[in-house]
């Protein structure tokens, strides 16, 4: 299993733009490890240590990617607790996307998708007809990947989402966990990072791959709220009174809760509804079975 990065140009209607390349997470310096399997990305800029070491400006676009190592099964890949954080110049990134359509322009390798590949056909297009109207060599596979080594490696637990800021020269990341934590991590060169902080959010839960900062960059969004908590009221006029347009009780269950999630039919709104109560039963009992002998 292989994670990819995808090109098209906007207004092409006709796909003739679409390429992939592969996107690569390899740790070199530690028997060549594979973080193969993308779970968060995030576009952001680089401080000014980090833009010097990818030969950037610190206005340039930086994507950051977390990655965790795959297990390859038959049927899907099964992911295990090894994770790590590349970083790509998005410079190095478009350029790469170049470097396989040129490839390919000179007939030199393979396009169509994986199932269905190929030879590319040699063509004297200019560059811009061949990023944005490829009509000859689409769709495009390409074979050179944009490589990385990671900057940061975890095992304690599967990272899940990820956002940058800056400060100063530095280039801060922010990387959530599995299992509610947030780790804040300080990106000095893009293959060298260094974790000054952790702290639990909410133990049991992951952070989700959605987390992004306030206007200010001073407040990061991290937290999933219900909309409603029906099920912390456990009385039908409690759940009545509390006056919640998403909640009701359902009275064959007896349980406050959405409309949704009462299985009959006997749910009470809070609004024009009166709690029910049975005060006698009858007969208070009934036969099931009979039985001759």
């Amino acid at each position: 299993y292989i994670s990819k990065l995808v090109r098209l140009c906007n207004r092409d209607p006709h796909y003739y733009s679409y390429t992939e390349v592969p996107l690569e997470c390899i740790d070199d310096n530690n028997g060549g490890v594979h973080y193969n399997l993308v779970q968060s990305a995030y576009l952001g800029k680089a401080g000014f240590d980090l833009a010097r070491d990818l030969n950037i400006n610190t206005e340039d676009d930086v994507l950051y990617v977390i990655f965790v190592r795959g297990v390859n099964e038959p049927v899907r890949a099964q992911m295990s607790r090894q994770s790590a954080l590349c970083v790509y110049s998005m410079k190095a990134v478009e350029q790469r996307f170049l470097d396989n359509v040129q490839l390919c322009a000179q007939g030199v390798s393979m396009c169509g998708l994986a199932h269905q590949q190929r030879p590319c056909i040699s063509t004297h297009y200019s560059m811009s007809a061949l990023l944005c109207n490829n009509e000859v060599n689409h769709p495009l596979d390409g074979s050179l990947p944009v490589h990385q080594k990671p900057a940061f490696t975890t095992d304690d637990s599967r990272l899940t989402a990820v956002a940058s800021t800056t400060t100063h020269m530095y280039t801060v990341l922010f990387l959530g966990t599995e299992d509610g934590q947030l780790k804040k991590v300080v990106v000095e060169t893009a293959t060298s990072a260094y974790q000054y902080d952790t702290f639990r959010v909410e133990s049991g839960w992951p952070i989700l791959p959605s987390i992004d900062f306030d206007m200010s960059n001073q407040f990061l969004y991290l937290s999933k709220v219900r909309v409603h908590e029906c099920i912390r009221h456990e009385r039908c006029q409690q759940c009545l009174n509390a006056r919640d347009p998403y909640c009701g009780w359902c009275s064959l269950e007896n349980k406050c809760s959405t409309q949704e999630d009462c299985k009959s039919s006997h749910w009470l709104p809070y609004k024009d509804s009166k709690c029910t109560s049975l005060t006698k039963v009858v007969p208070d009992k009934i036969q099931i079975t009979t039985a001759k002998f």
